[in-house]
């Protein structure tokens, strides 16, 4: 059961909303086309499977900002099918940040693009800003870009995952895959409660590609202790411009 459900529906206006505590998804938003949703507050307790804040899917045109989201689960998550999202000034945590994903579960065809997340803060989050897809989908992620995020002790802050894979599902190897290319990072600072704040983990058959990273700085948790973080890429094209720290192993100067 969802606590709020928008389906089918045009030009859509929610705002000054409060959802606390629902079963499973809070508010959702399918095959809709113009959406603004503005100044929610929505909570959930940390430990609570499936409470996703906001979720998008078969959508365009939808653009939500200035809310504060903690939940067990993503705090905003897109699903397949939606194109020109904006997101700006949400507040996310706890949770599991703000996904891209899951996408192509079931061999299934994934398209998205045209995504931008921007000045955004993320406390105390499992995840920051993630890309995930299942092994043996197809399709595309395109055309996304975060700016203007901050991380305050966030566990995984930049993640792309190609190899998702629910707990409870044997996930063998397949060779096809949801190809993401264009992904923007820029003014991306904040701190990572993990040694590894970067994760970029792409599909073994299809590169990321059109990965670029400007002007990232994701420091330790732990800096007073003299910690830092690192980042790790596998089968990643990565084009970097100003300062990026940690520096990841596949980059490459523009």
């Amino acid at each position: 059961m969802q606590a709020f459900f928008v389906l089918k529906c045009k030009d859509v206006q929610l705002s000054d909303l409060k959802f606390v505590n629902s079963p499973r998804k809070h508010l959702s938003l399918y095959d809709t086309v113009g959406a603004q949703v503005s100044r929610l507050t929505i909570k959930a307790p940390e430990d609570s499977p499936n409470t996703d804040g906001i979720h998008i899917q078969n959508s365009q045109n939808v653009t939500v900002f200035k809310s504060t989201i903690g939940t067990g689960d993503d705090c905003i998550s897109i699903g397949t099918g939606t194109s020109n999202i904006n997101i700006s000034h949400i507040l996310c945590g706890p949770g599991h940040g703000i996904s891209i994903g899951s996408l192509g579960e079931d061999d299934s065809e994934a398209k998205v693009e045209r995504i931008h997340i921007f000045n955004c803060r993320l406390s105390n989050t499992t995840n920051g800003v993630r890309i995930k897809t299942w092994q043996g989908g197809s399709g595309y992620a395109k055309d996304i870009s975060f700016i203007n995020i901050f991380f305050d002790f966030v566990e995984k802050p930049i993640v792309i995952n190609q190899y998702y894979c629910d707990d409870n599902d044997n996930c063998s190897n397949k060779t096809s895959s949801v190809q993401i290319t264009d992904v923007y990072y820029n003014n991306v600072k904040g701190s990572s409660s993990e040694e590894t704040a970067i994760i970029l983990d792409c599909s073994e058959t299809t590169s990321c590609n059109g990965i670029v990273m400007e002007n990232i700085n994701i420091k330790s948790a732990k800096d007073g202790d003299g910690e830092t973080t690192k980042a790790s890429c596998f089968n990643a094209e990565v084009i970097i411009k100003g300062d990026v720290k940690p520096r990841l192993p596949c980059s490459s100067d523009s």
